[in-house]
């Protein structure tokens, strides 16, 4: 199989370099690293100032390959994984004039000192400065991932009390509307009722248990103070609901420690409602003993309001973007969250302050604009190769 020193070689990339002997040799080495390092310096990916901290490692690449030209073929190569390294935490890197005090910088620039002062022959060297270089990595990501973590909670959090509040009040609005509700009553159910089915809402969304039993318990409360169909027969039903009505909101306001004071408070209003609506329906003209009103009430379906939702197919959660704004500098940042409520899509920087955030058509859209350029993680040494090998195999067949 053809080396790349051979293909380099073989293509005529090297004419006019010394042809002969170690000589020629080492001219096709110093020729193809430098190739590798003009397609390294031209990636958009890399910012300018670690494209000049990373231009450094040119000439200590060139007495590696001449050391051990196994650098080209072998990807496990200590000095690969490194510049592969290095490259990927410059791609993450949004630095300014004080770059010289940001702590990613000042490690990288460190590293890179350590390969141009102390490698001479020894590739022990390099596997010294790559296990330095990949702990400062590791412990830096454990901090952005708690950082995001905290954050991605906390939205979420935010976003489950939002899609509960929007559920709830469509809950009660749907069930009091074309009802004559007493104003107390009404105040009742957006209070303290209110917190029972928000609670519920929270523990176990839309589709639990709990959350239509109290649902259901809200539709037939309204149902006993204005029961249909509104005839003398209703009120035999109404007198073997209102117990259990009034069990039941008992119990939802006590798992929700409200005041017992206001409890009974409330309750004791309701009784009175329904005394009155009792003495009404003894007046009510006769009818057919009918429970429709109230199988009615009772078998309301619930809207489920966490529509289904999905990722943008270009963009997933970890992704690394360069963000540019209509005004002010580019920035880089991360697709820390997606928050599946309310699909609110979360970019934070690399210290895991919040940057800029979208909805998901908003991200479409940012990313069709050119808002938001997705940047290219993979390994630049290896991304370097490949273009090198195509541009050597066109040479060969040209």
């Amino acid at each position: 199989m053809e080396t790349l020193l051979q293909l380099l070689h073989n293509s005529g990339s090297g004419d006019g370099m010394a042809s002969g002997g170690s000589g020629g040799g080492d001219a096709d080495v110093i020729n193809l690293v430098s190739m590798l390092f003009d397609f390294i310096l031209e990636d958009r990916n890399l910012p300018e100032t670690m494209k000049a901290l990373i231009a450094r490692l040119q000439a200590p690449m060139v007495r590696i390959a001449l050391v051990d030209p196994e650098l080209f073929e072998r990807d496990s190569h200590p000095a690969r994984r490194l510049l592969n390294e290095l490259a990927g935490a410059a791609m993450i890197w949004s630095g300014d004039a004080s770059a010289c005090k940001d702590p990613l910088y000042k490690q990288m620039d460190a590293t890179v000192s350590r390969v141009q002062n102390e490698f001479s022959d020894d590739v022990a060297v390099l596997e010294s400065v790559l296990d330095e270089f990949t702990a400062f990595m590791r412990k830096d990501q454990r901090r952005r991932e708690l950082v995001e973590r905290r954050l991605r909670e906390a939205e979420e959090g935010r976003a489950r009390d939002e899609v509960a509040r929007r559920a709830v009040s469509a809950v009660i609005e749907r069930t009091v509307a074309d009802h004559d509700i007493p104003g107390g009553i009404q105040d009742f159910l957006n209070s303290g009722w209110y917190r029972v089915l928000k609670s519920y809402h929270l523990r176990e969304g839309e589709g639990g248990p709990g959350w239509q039993h109290q649902c259901d318990l809200t539709e037939r409360l309204v149902w006993t103070l204005d029961p249909q169909p509104w005839v003398r027969s209703t009120r035999p039903t109404l007198l073997r609901e209102i117990p259990r009505v009034v069990s039941g909101l008992r119990e939802g306001l006590s798992a929700i420690d409200w005041d017992p004071v206001d409890i009974d408070k409330w309750l004791h209003e309701l009784e009175l409602k329904h005394v009155d609506v009792l003495q009404q329906l003894k007046a009510a003209p006769d009818g057919g003993a009918d429970d429709t009103g109230m199988a009615e009430a009772s078998s309301g379906a619930v809207e489920n309001t966490d529509d289904a939702f999905s990722v943008a197919p270009d963009l997933n959660v970890g992704a690394w973007v360069e963000w540019r704004p209509h005004e002010g500098k580019a920035v880089r940042c991360k697709l820390a969250a997606v928050i599946r409520a309310t699909g609110k899509y979360i970019f934070v920087n690399r210290n895991g302050a919040r940057v800029v955030e979208y909805m998901q058509a908003e991200v479409a859209r940012a990313l069709g604009d050119g808002t938001l350029e997705p940047l290219d993680d993979c390994m630049i040494f290896d991304r370097a190769l490949e273009s090198v090998i195509g541009s050597l195999r066109e040479s060969k067949a040209g």
